[in-house]
């Protein structure tokens, strides 16, 4: 799976967990009207550490920085679905 890929499928579990959320994957652009929101910003990659890979498979983890705008629940909410999935 790519980088590109990841992003993709973390935007489609919260449209589907967020009905009618719009959700951003990209830097964090704080303002762009009061409706609420959720992005996705991939802020790191790294090595990641795996003994189930075999030998030479790159692992790699990713860390995404989630906010949300516009409601003082969507960020919980958007933090339960990733969690539940």
């Amino acid at each position: 799976m790519s980088i590109r890929a990841a992003g993709a499928t973390l935007k489609a579990v919260l449209e589907d967990g967020l009905k009618g959320v719009p959700v951003t994957v990209g830097p964090p652009e704080p303002g762009a009207g009061g409706a609420p929101r959720v992005n996705l910003f991939l802020y790191r990659v790294g090595q990641g550490q795996s003994r189930n890979l075999p030998r030479g498979a790159p692992l790699l983890e990713l860390r995404y920085l989630v906010t949300a705008l516009g409601d003082d629940g969507l960020l919980g909410d958007a933090i339960q679905v990733l969690h539940e999935r």
